[in-house]
């Protein structure tokens, strides 16, 4: 972005990113979140990624297979 439109605001922040870093907040939709929480109970199982999606997609939603 810096690159792009030269903003000042932009270079200060890359500039003193360790301390601007405290001011930005992560965002994540609750749902999305108990999805990937869900996901890696299973991965924790030994189940392959793709299987482990579709199980907490089937948990989650009460969809059956």
């Amino acid at each position: 972005y810096v690159e792009e439109t030269g903003s000042e605001l932009g270079q200060e922040i890359l500039d003193n990113f360790d301390k601007e870093l405290l001011c930005f907040k992560k965002v994540v939709a609750r749902d999305y979140q108990r999805m990937i929480r869900t996901i890696g109970k299973y991965e924790e199982q030994g189940i392959s990624k793709e299987n482990s999606e579709l199980e907490a997609f089937r948990e989650l939603t009460g969809a059956t297979a």
